[in-house]
Parts: structure tokens; sequence; C-alpha cells
């Protein structure tokens, strides 16, 4: 019979901001060291940004265009958490980009009906990390990063937005990074956000939903990485609603 874990091995909340803020600085296409926070909020660290999606918004950080600097996020649905105080990486009429270099706060995950979940790593994850992964998708409140990246023009139809959450790592073991979950992304696919009513600041994102286990074993390369996609259903897709308040 499967077991699942019964605890988790906690980061101090300074190791895991600082090891974000290391996404400021070139730490090449893998996760860098334990922390591994390295290419899961900063321009070309997201798997394959550097050398097929550069244009992706989740790939492209900074540029601000004079507007607001600050936004505070609710999110409801799969994910459930209030967020103060996040940087607004990016707010024009093509893209809105969102990000939490501080991860002070506390997301629960509270997807309902997963669907179909399978391995997508190139090294498929054991029935044990299988099992674990999945159980990520329904844990109890837990210190996070947090990155949202939204393409206006695809806004209604499935693009290149990006919803990702950075938590402590999956398994035990002390040598294994962080752990990434997002709708969007390489091993994603397109996810829809709806802005409903147009103008309100109220984005619903519906797509795959994927766990992304980094450095596993200690390791830096691809092979290191445990990634599962759940599709979620026909019925009940998997759902992130993000409520954004853009502070002057």
């Amino acid at each position: 019979m499967k077991t699942m874990k019964t605890q988790r091995a906690v980061l101090p909340l300074a190791f895991l901001s600082a090891a974000f803020m290391l996404g400021c600085q070139d730490q090449g296409l893998e996760p860098v060291g334990p922390e591994g926070l390295a290419p899961l909020f900063h321009a070309g660290h997201d798997d394959d940004c550097m050398t097929h999606n550069k244009n992706d918004p989740g790939c492209n950080g900074g540029g601000g265009d004079g507007g607001s600097t600050l936004a505070a996020v609710v999110l409801t649905d799969g994910m459930e958490a209030d967020l103060s105080r996040l940087v607004v990486e990016r707010d024009n009429d093509k893209n809105l980009i969102i990000g939490n270099f501080d991860p002070d706060h506390a997301i629960t995950m509270n997807f309902t009906d997963l669907g179909d979940c399978t391995a997508v790593s190139i090294v498929p994850p054991t029935d044990d990390q299988f099992t674990d992964l999945v159980a990520e998708l329904t844990d109890p409140f837990n210190p996070a990063t947090f990155r949202m990246a939204i393409v206006r023009s695809s806004l209604g139809e499935p693009g290149k937005h990006r919803l990702t959450v950075g938590r402590e790592g999956t398994f035990d073991d002390p040598n294994t990074g962080v752990t990434r979950i997002q709708l969007g992304g390489p091993h994603g696919g397109p996810v829809t956000v709806v802005e409903n009513p147009p103008g309100s600041g109220v984005f619903t994102f519906t797509g795959p939903v994927v766990v992304w286990a980094h450095g596993v074993d200690g390791g830096g390369g691809r092979k290191s990485n445990r990634i599962i996609q759940c599709a979620g259903t026909v019925l009940e897709p998997n759902k992130v609603t993000a409520t954004v308040n853009l502070t002057p």
C-alpha cells in the first residue's frame, strides 16, 4: 500500500526569501543549490524560456511602466490566499505581471477534482513520489512565493498566461529543492484566463495544473525533476480565481 507523507521539513522564511532573490541573478537554466528557486520567477530561467519561449510573459520580469508598483491579490477556488504588498513587475495594455518577493504568506492548495494525473518528467516519479506530488494539490497552508503573468490580448482564450507558486520541497530528503505548482508553462500547456466582468481585476485561470519538484536527490539537471500534470475534468476544470487590487 502506498503511504502518504505525514510531515514535511519547513524551510525558514528568510531562506526562502533569499533563495527567491537569487532569481534576479544569472543562474542558468536549471536549479542551482538546494534552494532551487532561481528558475521559478525570473527572465530566462523557466526550463525552456531561453530556448523556446523567450516572448512568454511568464519568462520576462521587470519592465515597470510607471503605473502601480504594489498590488494585493486574493486567491480562491484551487488556491486560497490573501496576499498583500506584491510587486507589480509590468502593467500595460499587453501584460500584467505580479510577483511576491517576500514569501511570508500562506497559500493553501484546494484542488477538488484533479481528473487524470500523469507523469511528464524525463525521469518518472516512483509510485510514492507520485502520491506525494498529487498530495501537494490538497495541501494545507504553507509559506510560498507567487508570480502571475496575464497576456491581456489573450483574455478569454488559451494563451501564455501563467500562475506559479513556489513552495518548500515535496520530499523529506533535505537535498531536494523547492516545488513549483503552476497553471501554464512548458509542462502544463496553454491556460485560459477570463476577466469577469471586464475591467474588474477578477481573473479566473482554468487549465491543467502541474506539480514540479526540482533537484530530487540533490541533483541539478533535468533528470533531477519529478513532474506531474493533472488535467481536471470537463465539468470541473482546475480553476484558480485571482482578485487583483492595484495600489497607485
